[in-house]
């Protein structure tokens, strides 16, 4: 090889390569030919830059503001869209299409804001412009549920506060329509779901004595809220008119009265407890009382005799242990009673035919009697009557212990009239010092029972309204007696109030049914309240307006007017079979309407409460100390939402309100009972003016038919 040739083209290439770039290349022909100036606007060229790598979207991320549960038609929403690329890293400047399902439930403004134009579930898919990698669309998508409204109901029947009985509504019929812009509503009466046919739904609900509310719900299933409406009636088998221009009610049989056999003789003895102190359980160990207690020499007129020879004396006289059994007979009571022990101290002499007989000593004697007393009262207005219908009190057996002998041989003759004016004076003065008492002694007993609820009069005032006199007035209508069973005295009632009715339209009062006999067999006193009278005692305080009132102060908000007006008369309810016996007042569809600028709301409201029965004193009372279960529902409105909801209203009464009812229905309802007063023992037997009374519930108060029946002890003391 030519080093040489290769040495210079070697050497020429780096002359080449390391020349001035602005130079003209060399004429290979004509190396010496000057080269021309280069021109200094001749564009260069340049290397090309690095080309930069394209980036694809990977996720899209997309929610509407404003965020809310739910929207109304006409709302604009501001779509909020994130492009993520591959690196999960926000693409500047990323374009996106917003189309809605179904089409054309929404349109995009000037905006740029998606302008909701129907109710339902909108879906916006809103998708880049830009696909992936892979060629295909990145998306994301946002819903929102659009309902102007829950759905709005309308209960045509039954109405409100209607007063229902057995005959003409057996079931109660519930009719009602439901409007709804969007969907197929459902419809729940009393928590189970009605047909909705062309917007109109009915149900047949069981009805139960006293207030039955009747709760309305209904979802469009789109819209979260549920429109909950409601309407109370009263339901009762049978009502009681009310006549007059005043309130007032009349009821008859109200109270009832039960004596057992046991309540006049139980057939056991009194006891003495270590103290001393006496006890009675019935009318026979009163009665043995009494004549433990009766001074009979006072009654005796000393001298006996003291004319034509014969001079008697009796210092004193001692009827021992008496024995008394007693009897419920027909028409009234007999009592047999027996003295075994009587011992008369005698003093004075007997001249008989010229001889003198000495008459100091005793006599011993057994007096038995049987005595018969009518009882019977005509009317209520009547007078209690209680006579002897018959009396037979002889002396069975009599011995003498006189310092004369010859006075004892007399003594045993039948006829002598030593022994005659004795038996007749041991005979009369017992009659006049315990027998003849007898009547007045049981109609004081009885006439307790008959005049208890005589007159009676009841303030009540709620401090927010117009304070009342309730005026109660009962006694006995009619005694009925059964041998040796029971005596049976119904009290008549009549309550009223002076003033005028605020409920002539009313019915009446509600009653379970007719009476029947509610009373047990082992007791020695039963009073029984009718339930329809205590309900007519509650009918005549809601008829004068009890429950209107004016409670714009008791409102945390400075309303215009605000007042209350109960629609149906307060209840008191049995217990539901198989509930623990507890009794429930029911108030039902009470409305507040309240002004506040201008509008009106109008709400309704239900109210239940347990009730308890006791015996406080002489008085059966009423018990309200748990808190009401309230239900509250917006009856109509003039603004686009009630100024107080549901809630904010259950708690306003249970805070405000109703500690004001309950003060006056509480308090009031004190009602006293009929029982026996003895106040006249202490006239015939001095030591007995101490004598008292008390009486407690034998056995828990229960309902039986109808009727709240106390069973009663009753034990005296001295």
């Amino acid at each position: 090889m030519n080093y040489k040739i290769l040495i210079f083209l070697i050497f020429s290439a780096f002359a080449l390569g390391c020349g001035d770039d602005s130079s003209q290349p060399v004429n290979a022909n004509n190396p010496d030919e000057e080269r021309p100036d280069p021109d200094p606007e001749e564009p260069r060229e340049e290397e090309p830059e690095p080309q930069t790598p394209q980036i694809y979207p990977k996720f899209l991320l997309v929610n509407f503001e404003p965020a809310r549960t739910v929207y109304s038609v006409g709302i604009a929403l501001l779509p909020n869209v994130t492009v993520l690329d591959e690196e999960l890293n926000p693409i500047e400047g990323a374009e996106f299409e917003v189309t809605t399902e179904p089409p054309g439930a929404a349109r995009e403004n000037q905006a740029g804001r998606w302008e909701l134009l129907r109710e339902g579930n909108v879906r916006f898919l809103v998708c880049a412009t830009e696909r992936n990698r892979e060629g295909e669309a990145v998306c994301g998508t946002d819903r929102v549920l659009v309902d102007n409204s829950p759905p709005e109901i309308t209960i045509t029947r039954p109405l409100p506060g209607a007063q229902l009985d057995a005959v003409s509504s057996p079931m109660i019929e519930v009719l009602g329509s439901v409007a709804e812009t969007n969907g197929d509503p459902i419809v729940l009466v009393n928590g189970e779901e009605v047909p909705v046919l062309g917007g109109t739904f009915s149900a047949l609900v069981e009805p139960k004595f006293g207030v039955n509310h009747i709760e309305v719900a209904a979802t469009d299933r789109i819209n979260p809220k549920t429109t909950v409406t409601g309407v109370d009636v009263l339901w009762a088998p049978l009502y009681q008119a009310v006549e007059g221009e005043t309130p007032a009610f009349e009821l008859d049989p109200a109270i009832g009265l039960w004596l057992g056999q046991d309540f006049v003789d139980d057939g056991r003895p009194a006891a003495r407890l270590p103290d001393g102190t006496e006890t009675t359980d019935d009318l026979v160990d009163i009665l043995n009382l009494v004549l433990l207690y009766l001074d009979l020499t006072q009654q005796i007129p000393n001298p006996v005799v003291d004319s034509g020879g014969f001079t008697l004396r009796v210092p004193s006289v001692d009827i021992g242990k008496p024995r008394v059994v007693a009897n419920i007979v027909p028409g009234g009571i007999e009592i047999y009673l027996q003295l075994t022990d009587v011992e008369a101290q005698t003093q004075g002499g007997l001249t008989l035919e010229g001889q003198s007989l000495n008459l100091n000593g005793s006599i011993f004697a057994t007096i038995s009697g049987l005595i018969r007393l009518n009882i019977s009262k005509a009317s209520a207005s009547a007078p209690l009557e209680v006579s002897v219908d018959e009396i037979t009190i002889a002396v069975e057996s009599a011995t003498s212990q006189f310092i004369s002998p010859e006075a004892n041989a007399v003594f045993t003759l039948a006829q002598s009239v030593l022994r005659t004016t004795i038996e007749d004076l041991l005979v009369d003065t017992l009659n006049g010092s315990f027998i003849d008492q007898l009547p007045a002694l049981l109609e004081d007993t009885l006439g307790g029972l008959d005049s208890a609820l005589k007159d009676q009069s009841i303030e009540l005032d709620l401090g927010f309204g117009t304070p009342l006199t309730l005026n109660l007035d009962a006694g006995i209508s009619s005694i009925t007696t059964k041998y040796r069973h029971s005596l049976h005295a119904p009290l008549q009632a009549t309550t009223s109030i002076d003033t005028l009715r605020t409920q002539p339209s009313t019915r009446g009062v509600p009653l379970m049914q007719a009476p029947a006999n509610p009373y047990f067999n082992s007791s020695r006193i039963q009073i029984g309240l009718r339930l329809g009278f205590l309900n007519g005692l509650l009918h005549t305080l809601w008829d004068a307006g009890i429950l209107e009132l004016d409670v714009v102060d008791q409102l945390p908000i400075q309303a215009d007017e605000a007042f209350v007006s109960a629609k149906l008369q307060p209840m008191i309810i049995p217990p539901l079979e198989g509930q623990d016996g507890t009794f429930v007042v029911q108030l039902g569809q009470v409305e507040l309407t309240i002004s506040f600028l201008g509008k009106t709301d109008v709400y309704g409201l239900n109210l239940e409460l347990p009730v308890d029965f006791g015996i406080v004193g002489e008085s059966i009372q009423l018990g309200l100390e748990a808190e009401p279960e309230i239900k509250a529902w917006v009856i109509s409105t003039e603004r686009e939402s009630p100024i107080l909801t549901p809630e904010a209203l259950i708690q306003l009464f249970k805070s405000q309100v109703f500690p004001e009812l309950l003060a006056a229905l509480g308090d009031g309802l004190s009602i006293p009972l009929p029982v026996p007063e003895l106040t006249g023992l202490g006239g015939i037997a001095p030591p007995l003016g101490a004598f008292s009374i008390a009486f407690d519930l034998y056995r828990r108060i229960e309902v039986r038919n109808e009727w709240i029946v106390l069973d009663m002890t009753l034990q005296g003391t001295l």
